[in-house]
């Protein structure tokens, strides 16, 4: 109550507009005959100079300029978590001729691969691999494809869809006729064949694999030889 009481009493007090007419009705009481005018009119020029005070007092605040507040330039900026890149935790990039490998509509099964690949992983090393952020890149070679770890290049290479890739794993019995290279997981003798070559390349010994196994073998091998890295990002 007396919260309430001092509350009232200062809205009353800080307005002029109140003071004044106080001070005018005090005043006025002060003059009727048989009231004692010595109590009242002293009261109504209290009354009537707060009220002048107040009133000088806004005016004065009225017409004062608010304080200039200097822009925050961008050092003193406070920084967001919209001031942090997005990092892929395990990216591939190809070229353009190798979207059909990810395009099911199309055929490809490289997603169904790598999708293989991430479970077999995370069996063999005890944790949840990451799912991997699989992107065109017209600034690559056609034919080519980028693998990364948090946004950094481990591994690389060029595949052939339409073309089958004959592995020389140590022995075998014969040339094959075809585009000379290596296997982009291991550095093998390779030789990229047509399909219709693959049993003739069996039969002399010679691995033989299509272009989504090459990516996702080589995509495998490189995340177990970075598992300490995607262990630290679980």
């Amino acid at each position: 109550a007396q919260d309430m009481g001092a509350e009232v009493t200062l809205q009353l007090t800080s307005n002029p507009r109140i003071l004044f007419v106080a001070a005018g009705i005090i005043g006025l009481i002060g003059f009727v005959p048989g009231m004692p005018g010595v109590v009242f009119v002293p009261i109504a020029a209290l009354l009537g100079v707060m009220g002048y005070l107040r009133w000088q007092s806004q005016q004065v605040g009225a017409v004062e300029p608010e304080p200039v507040r200097p822009e925050r330039s961008p050092e003193n900026t406070e920084l967001s978590w919209d001031d942090v890149a997005e990092v892929d935790e395990i990216g591939l990039e190809v070229g353009y001729r190798l979207i059909s490998l990810v395009d099911r509509n199309q055929g490809g099964d490289l997603l169904s691969r790598i999708k293989g690949v991430r479970k077999k992983l995370s069996q063999e090393l005890g944790f949840l691999v990451h799912s991997v952020h699989i992107r065109d890149n017209l600034d690559l070679s056609p034919n080519a494809y980028r693998i990364s770890l948090h946004d950094v290049v481990v591994g690389e290479g060029e595949v052939f869809p339409g073309r089958e890739l004959a592995i020389n794993p140590g022995q075998t019995f014969g040339d094959l006729e075809g585009v000379a290279t290596r296997d982009p997981t291991f550095g093998l003798d390779a030789v990229w064949i047509d399909p219709g070559q693959r049993g003739d390349a069996q039969t002399k010994g010679y691995t033989v694999v299509d272009s989504s196994t090459v990516i996702a073998t080589h995509l495998s091998q490189l995340l177990k030889n970075h598992a300490r890295e995607l262990i630290g990002q679980v």
